[in-house]
């Protein structure tokens, strides 16, 4: 496995997974003097192991196929209530509470206090960086 860099996290639950130690929990002392320091060095070690006593209870979780791309944030003027969707290639905007598709460029104006939530999703062959937050509230203040 540590030659799969598609892989992103491997994730248990921990009611499936089993710690456990030697020798019933011994831990081993070190003790050493540091001449250059004129100080006593103490270390504690415990070794620990761990095995999920379950099958088949991972998630494996693979880093999407396909092209990175980063969508841009759309721009909005509070002003005028006008929110413009950007071209990006391999993006699609949309309006997240509708699911409606919305056209790249100047939206229609957002009366005051009325809000739009744009969500920001993958074309087909195209993928997002991770962690990446891709959606976001637009609200024009009430006058």
């Amino acid at each position: 496995m540590h030659d799969e860099n598609e892989i992103l996290m491997i994730l248990v639950r921990p009611s499936d997974y089993s710690v456990g130690s030697t020798r019933g929990g011994e831990i081993t002392p070190f003790q050493q003097f540091d001449m250059d320091f004129n100080q006593e060095k103490l270390l504690i070690e415990g070794r620990m192991s761990g095995a999920l006593t379950k099958p088949k209870t991972a998630q494996v979780i693979l880093r999407a196929a396909g092209t990175l791309v980063t969508p841009e944030v759309p721009e909005f003027d509070p002003e005028t209530g006008v929110v413009t969707i950007p071209t990006v290639t391999g993006v699609t905007y949309v309006n997240a509470e509708t699911d409606e598709e919305l056209d790249a460029g100047d939206q229609d104006a957002l009366d005051p206090g009325e809000s739009l939530f744009v969500a920001a999703r993958p074309d087909e062959g195209y993928h997002f960086p991770h962690n990446f937050d891709a959606d976001w509230t637009f609200a024009r203040p009430v006058a």
